[in-house]
């Protein structure tokens, strides 16, 4: 919807021309983390603390800075930040990093991405802008509490501790305190990823969303739209 605001409100394109159809994730893939689970449960044995991940291009937009910022204010956590991705801002990354004598583990794209959102103890997405981000629909797939900024696509979703929890864009010490709900409230944050789950099942996967494309060409070809 976000989107769809923009181009009305910017580019001045009639609303009764646009169909929002939103991400989806692949409801199958449900089953597939089930095996994983076995896999990952081993290696989860290997790490103490506090896991976190964040999947996205390493952009401006993205803005991870906030995020490794936010994870500097809790010293006394043993925090590791998994960050999968690649783009121009890596090495402005790894100096923060540097810098504040952070946990942060790079990892490079690639197609299988499972072993992370297992191994995770919550995901989290500071972005500055964001239409529908499917790292968020894939936590929920996965069942992982989720974090993320109070913007476009991800306020739209993500309602302040039912289905996950929210923070004001660049807010680094609100993010901080986010982080540490999570970790002491273990029941809120299985209540925020189930529920989240359940939305995503709902709402956000291939039996859902493809009928609404196949309606969408029916309706062009027929010469209804």
């Amino acid at each position: 919807n976000s989107v769809r605001q923009m181009l009305t409100e910017v580019f001045k394109i009639d609303k009764n021309k646009i169909s929002v159809i939103p991400n989806f994730v692949d409801s199958q893939e449900e089953e597939k983390i089930k095996n994983d689970a076995i896999y990952t449960k081993n290696l989860k044995k290997k790490e103490s603390g506090t896991i976190i991940l964040s999947i996205g291009r390493f952009h401006k937009e993205k803005n991870y800075q906030t995020l490794l910022n936010s994870i500097s204010l809790l010293p006394h956590f043993n925090i590791k930040l998994i960050l999968v991705g690649s783009g121009s801002e890596i090495e402005n990354y790894k100096k923060i990093v540097k810098e504040k004598s952070l946990n942060v583990e790079f990892v490079i794209p690639q197609r299988n991405l499972t072993q992370y959102f297992e191994l995770a103890d919550m995901c989290v997405l500071s972005s500055l802008r964001d239409p529908l981000p499917g790292f968020m629909l894939q936590s929920g797939l996965h069942r992982k509490p989720f974090i993320g900024s109070c913007v476009d696509g991800i306020a739209e979703v993500i309602t302040d501790k039912e289905t996950g929890l929210l923070f004001e864009i660049g807010n680094e010490k609100e993010l901080s305190q986010k982080i540490k709900l999570f970790i002491e409230n273990k029941s809120l944050a299985q209540k925020c990823s189930d529920t989240l789950h359940k939305l995503v099942m709902e709402k956000f996967t291939e039996k859902v969303v493809l009928p609404q494309v196949e309606t969408l060409y029916e309706g062009l070809f027929a010469g209804k739209n």
